[in-house]
């Protein structure tokens, strides 16, 4: 594993930021040991090295290891993320507005900010549920990144009126009222049977 991470680093160079999501397959003593094979990649992050709902665990392995330890994506309550924080002592959480809630979101960044921790937030939402992420990302000082998992969904942008809503890696904000993107019902409508906006 640590050999194919590698090549994904030596792929794309020391300047650009890479994190690696393990989905919970590991215990605590091989999540350590990948963790700390990789700590001369320099990554960002690594996501859900064991299963997330097990703070007490996630805490050995980030007490153990270099590397920023990042989970929270399938939790629902802010005292989940506390135990992160506190009991975890995690420097990156990673909860999904679309299931805590656009101001769940904002007070856990608050919980997160408070203790000197980022925000990589979680997005496998559509184009508006990406845009709303956006704009919580834009409104917190601990934001770090915003995942995007539509990058193979061919139709994503088909259904905006504005055009492609990523650029280079980046969403561009601006001062319209809203979300601040209009889209196409009928290409909506066309894909929901897909599950991809639902």
């Amino acid at each position: 594993m640590a050999s194919l991470i590698g090549a994904a680093r030596e792929a794309v160079g020391g300047e650009v930021d890479l994190a690696v999501d393990c989905h919970w397959h590991y215990a605590v003593e091989a999540a350590t040991r990948l963790c700390r094979a990789l700590e001369p990649l320099k990554l960002l992050w690594i996501e859900d090295p064991v299963p997330a709902d097990d703070a007490v665990r996630t805490g050995e392995v980030q007490r153990r290891v270099a590397t920023a330890i990042a989970t929270g994506e399938n939790h629902y309550f802010r005292r989940d993320f506390d135990l992160l924080l506190d009991a975890a002592r995690l420097r990156i959480i990673a909860p999904d507005p679309q299931k805590v809630g656009i101001w769940s979101a904002k007070r856990i960044a608050d919980l997160a900010d408070a203790r000197y921790a980022n925000l990589a937030l979680h997005n496998s939402s559509g184009p508006i549920g990406t845009v709303a992420s956006a704009h919580l990302a834009a409104s917190i000082p601990n934001s770090l990144a915003l995942e995007w998992h539509a990058a193979s969904v061919p139709f994503f942008d088909d259904v905006l009126k504005t055009g492609p809503l990523i650029e280079k890696g980046r969403i561009a904000m601006n001062d319209r009222p809203g979300w601040s993107v209009e889209f196409y019902e009928e290409v909506a409508n066309r894909y929901r049977d897909h599950g991809f906006f639902e």
